[in-house]
């Protein structure tokens, strides 16, 4: 994985500026020759469930959010079925939370990175 504004400069500073796929892979071909980025492991399938997790999650935060706004401008016919949306998202996202949690807790690839930030004193 790349950062592609670090290839798009790269490729300003070779003086190429016009962009097509054909471009494109010849300037990801030449960056890869002369920059030698390291190679990184593709995420497993736990570390792409908690991504999607998290990614749900902040989903439902955001809904959330746009929900509570609306409560100050809703007429009071719309008020009774917004509370109960803002309720439910809230039961979802802790729902989630825990999920998270018992995932982070369980998981190989995340117990000993979690039990390192548990032992940092607060």
């Amino acid at each position: 994985m790349i950062n592609p504004k670090q290839v798009r400069d790269f490729a300003k500073a070779c003086g190429i500026l016009a962009k097509t796929d054909r471009l494109d892979a010849m300037v990801l071909a030449r960056f890869a020759l002369q920059i030698r980025p390291p190679a990184r492991p593709l995420p497993d399938e736990a570390q792409r469930e908690f991504a999607d997790l998290l990614d749900r999650r902040s989903q439902l935060v955001a809904m959330r959010a746009q929900e509570k706004a609306w409560v100050a401008t809703a007429p009071p016919v719309a008020l009774k079925s917004l509370k109960e949306h803002i309720a439910w998202l809230d039961a979802r996202i802790k729902s989630h939370d825990i999920d998270m949690t018992h995932k982070l807790r369980t998981s190989d690839v995340w117990k000993n990175k979690v039990e390192l930030l548990d032992s940092m004193p607060t």
